[in-house]
């Protein structure tokens, strides 16, 4: 079992590390986070194991060489999980509604968003939401 509460500051330190850089190594992670290599050892161990990071590792079982993994993207940098676009689309078609019914709205601009709403469901949830997961695609580079 993950040593969660020690192992997720090394994870997110990693990741920070990824996001300026590309790549991370070990050793920058526990410069970044000032603890020995002995201390964050066991901690990349489980982070690859589990499948946040891909690790090259040394002889010595410290990772030389740290990459990114679709997992640890999803948790530390927003990346969407498969069904997410569906849920997006229905918060989002739910905030129009609420915006629409708003009485504190212009009746306008309440008009232009029941109008948005109402074409909304004529598309249907599943083209909205392979729209949604077209577009987070590309604002991720899934």
């Amino acid at each position: 079992m993950m040593d969660w509460p020690n192992t997720e500051p090394i994870l997110r330190a990693t990741y920070a590390l990824m996001e300026s850089n590309g790549l991370a190594s070990g050793d920058g992670v526990c410069d970044a986070l000032e603890v020995t290599q002995e201390d964050a050892a066991p901690a990349f161990r489980a982070l690859a194991q589990a499948g946040y990071i891909a690790a090259q590792f040394a002889a010595n079982g410290f990772p030389f060489l740290i990459e990114p993994t679709e997992k640890g993207l999803q948790h530390c940098s927003g990346w969407p999980t498969p069904g997410s676009s569906s849920t997006f689309m229905a918060e989002f078609l739910s905030a129009i509604d609420e915006r629409a019914s708003d009485a504190t709205v212009p009746a306008e601009q309440r008009g232009r968003l029941r109008s948005l709403w109402e074409a909304a469901q004529d598309a249907g949830p599943s083209f909205l939401a392979d729209v949604a997961a077209k577009v987070i695609e590309h604002q991720t580079g899934l």
